[in-house]
């Protein structure tokens, strides 16, 4: 909504010159806007800083999980019993390593949702970027049952495809499940994406869990979003956005 102001003739004239300033100051930062935004790539230069940042932030969650060492058991018995013991000894000899995976098993959960929250923000970012400057006006057959009526998300059936799905269409989606994960339903369209992404090729009856918005008390899978996205750094993130940006109308 654009900030409206009065300017009456019965108002002081202090007040009259302050409108006039506010008017100018809006204007001229109105214009200073539309100048550094038009394009893509000032958009994207402009937010460099930002999900740098982002990112590094995401990458310090990471580290969480760095340090520990892998236990893995691989092993068996002649019987139940004999396995049993088999396992016992082998996790006897690795307590230390075990524990240590499971403390920061735990400290990683607690921070989770702090992590998915930064991971959020790339996705509004990017969402953004699209909404402002992709050029699509063209959308395949195949995505109509999916993005339904909407005029809104036509503009992100753009990028290389994951799980049958343009990029532009996870970005769209994650950015919304990531805003409004405690609302009680998403929309169709919003639905749709995250049952074709939750899809197990060969087992139409099984759901990635990742990514199943049926599972109760979800909160926000913008983490698991950005994971098949591939975004792990801000060159990844940096190259998706210039090449879904650069497509060009048919």
């Amino acid at each position: 909504m654009k900030s409206v102001a009065i300017i009456s003739l019965s108002m002081p004239s202090a007040d009259i010159a302050f409108c006039l300033k506010y008017f100018a100051l809006y204007y001229l930062s109105s214009v200073r806007f539309c100048t550094f935004m038009q394009d893509f790539i000032t958009y994207l230069d402009k937010t460099e800083s930002a999900v740098k940042n982002i990112f590094d932030g995401i990458e310090y969650y990471k580290k969480i999980l760095a340090p520990i060492k892998g236990a893995i058991y691989v092993g068996g018995g002649a019987n139940k019993q004999e396995a049993e013991k088999n396992f016992n000894q082998w996790a006897e000899k690795n307590q230390d390593a075990l524990n240590a995976s499971i403390e920061a098993q735990k400290k990683f959960f607690e921070e989770s949702f702090a992590m998915a929250t930064l991971c959020g923000a790339v996705l509004q970012i990017a969402a953004k970027a699209i909404e402002c400057f992709s050029a699509l006006d063209h959308v395949p057959e195949n995505l109509l049952p999916i993005i339904g009526d909407s005029k809104a998300i036509r503009k992100f059936c753009i990028g290389r495809e994951v799980k049958g799905l343009p990029i532009g269409l996870i970005i769209y989606a994650g950015r919304n499940q990531h805003t409004h994960y405690n609302d009680a339903k998403l929309s169709a369209a919003n639905t749709a994406i995250f049952s074709k992404l939750a899809e197990v090729p060969g087992h139409p009856d099984i759901a990635d869990p990742a990514l199943d918005l049926r599972r109760p008390n979800i909160l926000s899978l913008a983490d698991n979003i950005t994971f098949i996205l591939g975004w792990r750094t801000y060159r990844d993130y940096r190259m998706d956005m210039e090449s879904l940006l650069n497509t060009k109308p048919d």
